[in-house]
């Protein structure tokens, strides 16, 4: 499962306080999600660890919410690179 069904289940209890508040998550993520893997590849084209670490980080919290564990692990590689990193 590309998605981790325990914090999917933990995001729809949302909707017991507020219905629709999942779908809005859902709906959140996807409309955010290319605006960051955008700002990475410019953030790592530009060799800028710091704004490449940036989205990275909103970008693997966003997804640890949503239980995308791999996605989770990719971010959190990509949030620790080091100037040398991107220029190596």
């Amino acid at each position: 499962s590309l998605l981790d069904p325990k914090a999917l289940d933990l995001l729809r209890m949302l909707d017991r306080d507020r219905p629709g508040s999942f779908s809005e998550f859902v709906r959140m993520f996807v409309h955010e999600a290319p605006e960051l893997v955008k700002r990475m590849e410019q953030a790592h084209l530009a060799g800028d660890a710091d704004e490449l670490g940036k989205a990275a980080h909103y970008l693997r919290s966003a997804a640890l919410a949503m239980g995308a564990t791999n996605l989770v692990d990719v971010c959190h590689g990509l949030e620790h690179l080091t100037p040398a990193d991107l220029a190596g």
